[in-house]
């Protein structure tokens, strides 16, 4: 017996921010890299500075742990031909903010870039790549590990420790992944693609995440604002699909721009006149991405008022 549960990306948008629903990341998280993990913040991610087609595009966390290393966990839909480059990009990025002005450089912290992709990317035939750089000796071809020196506060002792301050990449491809649950992490990878899990599934906290994200668990108004954003996130990907084909027929970019930007205004439109009986227009706003006196101009239009 399965049991539907919500989108990963609408749980990363609405619920895993929320400190009491970590244990669905860190059980996640556990399984991914083989060690126990605790995530002790969320910090402020790349989309929520993005464009109208990336919010639709991708959703992505930025996590701190107690090891003090940066997690960055993204769900991208769509292709881009430059993705890599991009996670690269941000992975970088992340590093670079990890520091403030007058830091000394000993202290950035580790980053760990986890990105779940519903196209193909690198080879179809892997559905987990991993990606870690490391330094090596050309004489005796050994790992060479990089020490740093730190004071004990208590003893005062010169303490000597070896961590791992490099990047690392895993990239989950749910194309390539045939729905076969052979190790811990499968389990994960089976919920994020299917959005449900089995009952003999036994990894860490993914009966609890199970439990946390059921559909059945969300309040009527909630359940259909989650409804609201499955449609909205379906209507999107068709439109930039059909935008970019049409863009390629027309000539490049410019048509892809123009039929992307037809596209999302009627489709928010849509979204935001089904939310006006149950939303404020700031809520609106927000959640679709329209101003708020676009929203109260659609209230005034289709005379709908806000239910008490």
């Amino acid at each position: 017996m399965s049991r539907e549960l919500i989108s990963f990306d609408y749980a990363m948008k609405n619920l895993l921010r929320d400190k009491a629903n970590y244990c669905i990341l860190e059980g996640f998280l556990i399984a991914l890299l083989n060690e126990e993990i605790t995530i002790c913040s969320i910090e402020e991610s790349e989309s929520n500075s993005a464009t109208d087609m990336d919010k639709y595009n991708r959703v992505d966390i930025l996590a701190l742990d107690s090891k003090n290393r940066h997690l960055i966990i993204e769900v991208q839909y769509n292709k881009e031909t430059d993705y890599l480059e991009r996670a690269i990009w941000g992975a970088s990025k992340a590093v670079v903010d990890s520091l403030s002005k007058g830091d000394a450089y000993k202290k950035i912290k580790k980053v760990i870039s986890i990105s779940l992709i519903y196209f193909t990317l690198l080879d179809a035939e892997e559905y987990l790549i991993h990606g870690q750089m490391s330094l090596r000796g050309l004489r005796k071809n050994k790992v060479i590990k990089v020490p740093m020196y730190a004071q004990d506060e208590k003893t005062q002792q010169m303490v000597i420790s070896y961590p791992d301050r490099f990047q690392e990449y895993y990239f989950v491809n749910m194309r390539a992944f045939d729905n076969n649950v052979c190790k811990p992490i499968d389990e994960w990878i089976y919920m994020f693609k299917n959005n449900n899990i089995k009952d003999s599934f036994s990894s860490k906290h993914i009966k609890l995440a199970g439990e946390r994200l059921k559909v059945l668990n969300l309040p009527n108004d909630e359940r259909r604002v989650y409804d609201e954003y499955v449609k909205s996130q379906t209507i999107q990907r068709d439109v930039m699909n059909t935008a970019r084909k049409e863009g390629r027929e027309e000539g490049f970019a410019e048509g892809e721009a123009k039929g992307l930007a037809k596209g999302l205004a009627k489709g928010k439109r849509e979204i935001a006149i089904n939310f006006l009986d149950i939303l404020s227009n700031e809520l609106i706003a927000e959640k679709v991405g329209l101003t708020i006196e676009q929203v109260e101009q659609l209230r005034q239009e289709h005379r709908i008022s806000l239910k008490g």
